[in-house]
C-alpha cells in the first residue's frame, strides 16, 4: 500500500475539506455506521478504528459513546497528527498507533471494530482475508465490526455505472478538467476494491455471525458483522 501511504501523507491537510466533495453522502455514512453498533450509548466500550485517518470518525464515535476508549490506527503520520489535535479534548481515552493495518498485528481485544474508506487499498483478496481472520480474532465475544468503504460492481456493466455515478458526483464539485486529470488519477491509485458480495462472503468464511449490507450506493457501502462467541 505504499501509493497510499505516499498519497495520504502528502495530502492530510487537505483531506478534511476535499473527501466530502468526492464521497456522496459521506457525513450519513458516518452517521448510519455508528447508528449501527449495537451497545448502549454508556457503554464502556473498547474500539479499535482501522485507518483511522484524520480522526473524523474517531471524534463522532467519542461524541455518541463519552465512555468508550478508542485506539486509532493508520499508517500515515501526518494524518496522525491531525487526528491527535482533533480529538486532543478526549486525548485520555484515545491511543494512536502508526502501523500498517494490512500487516499489524492487533494486540488487544476490543467490543467494535470499525473502519472507513481504508480497507480497499489492501492489495489483494488474500490479504483482506487475513486483515477480516485478524478483526475476528481480535474482538471480544459479541463484539461487531462494521465497515464504511469501496466496492467494485460485480460484472462490466455495473462496474461502468458505479465509476460513472462516482463521477458524476465529482462533476457537481469539480470541474471536468479537474476530475478527469487530476482527481480520478489521485484517489484510485493504490484503490484495489472488490464486489461487496465477496466481502460479505469473507466475513461469512472466517466466522462472522448476522453479517449484513447496511447501505449501499452504488460504489460505497457500510456492511459489517457480529463475532457471536
Amino acid at each position: 500500500m505504499n501509493t497510499a501511504k505516499t498519497l495520504f501523507e502528502e495530502e492530510a491537510r487537505e483531506f478534511d475539506y476535499i473527501i466530502p466533495l468526492l464521497i456522496p453522502f459521506y457525513n450519513e455514512i458516518y452517521d448510519i455506521l455508528i447508528a449501527s453498533i449495537p451497545f448502549e450509548k454508556n457503554s464502556a466500550i473498547k474500539i479499535l478504528d482501522i485507518g483511522a485517518g484524520t480522526g473524523t470518525l474517531a471524534k463522532k464515535l467519542k461524541q455518541n459513546f463519552p465512555f468508550s476508549k478508542i485506539t486509532c490506527l493508520d499508517f500515515s503520520n501526518n494524518m496522525t497528527e491531525i487526528a491527535k489535535a482533533k480529538l486532543i479534548e478526549y486525548q485520555n481515552d484515545i491511543e494512536f498507533k502508526v502501523d500498517d493495518f494490512n500487516t499489524s498485528k492487533f494486540e488487544q481485544k476490543y467490543d467494535v471494530i470499525v473502519s472507513s474508506f481504508a480497507l480497499h487499498h489492501i492489495p489483494t483478496d488474500k490479504e483482506k482475508v487475513r486483515t477480516y481472520n485478524n478483526i475476528y480474532k481480535s474482538l471480544n465475544p459479541e463484539g461487531i465490526f462494521l465497515t464504511a468503504d469501496i466496492v467494485l460492481g460485480t460484472g462490466e456493466h455495473m462496474k461502468n455505472l458505479y465509476f460513472e455515478k462516482w463521477r458524476d458526483f465529482m462533476h457537481s464539485n469539480f470541474s471536468e478538467k479537474t476530475v478527469v486529470n487530476e482527481l480520478m488519477p489521485k484517489y484510485q491509485a493504490g484503490d484495489n476494491p472488490a464486489p461487496l458480495i465477496k466481502h460479505l462472503n469473507w466475513l461469512t468464511n472466517v466466522g462472522f455471525n448476522e453479517v449484513e449490507s447496511i447501505w449501499k450506493y452504488f460504489s460505497f457501502a457500510v456492511f459489517g458483522g457480529k463475532k457471536t462467541h
